[in-house]
C-alpha cells in the first residue's frame, strides 16, 4: 500500500481497523508523512508501539483513533499535533509515560484537542495528576474519558482542583476554573477501604459531577 498512499494527495481518511499492523504501522505512517490525511482510524490492529507518529508531519490531521490495540509507547512528545481535535487511545497501556507525552500537547497554546479518550490505560493517580497539571491553562479540551484507570482519592482530588478552586469555601462557590464539560469516569474505593475513605471518594465524585454540569450549563445555556 505504500506507493498508493504516497501518491494519493487527495486522500483524507483511512480506516484499517481489525487488520494486523503490528509490523506494518511504521511503514504506514511514513507513507502518510506530509500528506493531507485528517482522519486516521486503526482500531484493534495489534499495534504495540505508536511512537512512529512522532517522526512524521501530519499537518491536516484532526482525528486519530487507536482504540483497543496494545500500545505501550506513544513517544515522548506529541506537541506537533496541534491540529488534532480528537484522540482515542481507549483500551491500551500507555501508563504514566503516555500521559507525559499527551501533556506536551495539552500545554500548547495553539492546541485544538477537544476530545481525549484514555479509558482502561493504567494511568493511575500519578498519570492523572500529570494530565490535570497540563490542563491548568488549557481552554480547548471539553471531553475527557478516563474510566477503568485504577484512580483513587488523590487522582480524583487532582481533577476536582482542576475544575474549581478549593482553597476556600467562597472560591469553591464562586468559581469554575475549566472548560471541561464532559468527564466520564468511575470511582472504585480500594479493596478493604475503611468507611472514611469511601465517604471521601463519594464526596469527590459528587463535587466533580456538580462542576462539570455547571461548566456544561455555562457554555450551553
Amino acid at each position: 500500500m505504500t506507493p498508493f498512499l504516497q501518491n494519493s494527495p487527495k486522500l483524507i481518511k483511512i480506516d484499517l481497523s481489525q487488520n494486523n499492523l503490528s509490523e506494518g504501522f511504521e511503514s504506514l505512517v511514513n507513507a502518510l508523512d506530509g500528506g493531507s490525511i485528517n482522519d486516521l482510524t486503526l482500531d484493534h490492529c495489534s499495534i504495540t508501539d505508536a511512537s512512529f507518529l512522532g517522526n512524521v508531519t501530519l499537518t491536516c490531521i484532526k482525528k486519530i483513533s487507536l482504540w483497543n490495540n496494545n500500545i505501550q509507547n506513544i513517544g515522548g512528545d506529541m506537541s506537533s499535533y496541534t491540529t488534532l481535535e480528537s484522540l482515542n487511545l481507549d483500551k491500551n497501556r500507555i501508563g504514566v509515560d503516555g500521559c507525559r507525552a499527551i501533556a506536551h500537547l495539552l500545554q500548547k497554546e495553539d492546541t485544538n484537542l477537544t476530545t481525549l479518550r484514555l479509558e482502561y490505560n493504567g494511568i493511575g493517580d500519578e498519570g492523572m495528576e500529570i494530565l490535570t497539571n497540563s490542563l491548568k491553562h488549557n481552554k480547548k479540551l471539553n471531553r475527557l474519558y478516563i474510566k477503568g484507570n485504577c484512580l483513587q482519592a488523590m487522582g480524583y482530588l487532582a481533577i476536582l482542583k482542576l475544575l474549581v478552586d478549593v482553597s476556600s469555601i467562597e472560591n469553591t462557590y464562586n468559581n469554575s476554573n475549566h472548560t471541561l464539560k464532559t468527564l466520564d469516569f468511575d470511582m472504585n474505593p480500594p479493596v478493604r477501604s475503611d468507611e472514611r475513605i469511601v465517604k471521601k471518594m463519594k464526596a469527590l465524585k459528587w463535587f466533580i459531577t456538580v462542576f462539570t454540569t455547571l461548566n456544561k450549563q455555562q457554555h450551553h445555556p
